[in-house]
């Protein structure tokens, strides 16, 4: 998920999944949206 050319990411997963998606492009220093679909808190 680090390589410059990749514009978006779909998984499937829970919130560990999620957790560790979020980190990942965090650390990247541009805007992303994440979006969990179908959790209920």
């Amino acid at each position: 998920m680090r390589a410059p050319d990749i514009g978006c990411v779909s998984f499937v997963g829970g919130r560990d999944t999620g957790a560790v998606v979020a980190t990942v492009v965090a650390d990247l220093g541009e805007r992303h949206i994440l979006v969990q679909e179908g959790l209920n808190t």
